[in-house]
């Protein structure tokens, strides 16, 4: 069987107590009002349910399958 080592101890290098001081951070507030994100998002969604709203009364008009419009 092969021999084990002991591990020296860290203690006598560096005190635990003793730490690096933290660096500054910078607070910064956020803008109010939506961003230009949000208002992509919304369009976007608007857009989509009137597309399907559309298709669905196309549906019911011309061949009485829609869901919403018969």
């Amino acid at each position: 069987m092969a021999k084990s080592r002991k591990i020296a101890s860290t203690k006598a290098g560096k005190p635990a107590d003793r730490q690096a001081p933290a660096a500054e951070v910078e607070v910064v507030e956020e803008k109010k009002g939506m961003s230009w994100e949000d208002g992509v998002a919304v369009i976007t969604t608007v857009v989509i349910l009137v597309a399907v709203l559309c298709v669905d009364y196309d549906l019911g008009h011309k061949f009485g399958a829609g869901m919403f419009f018969k």
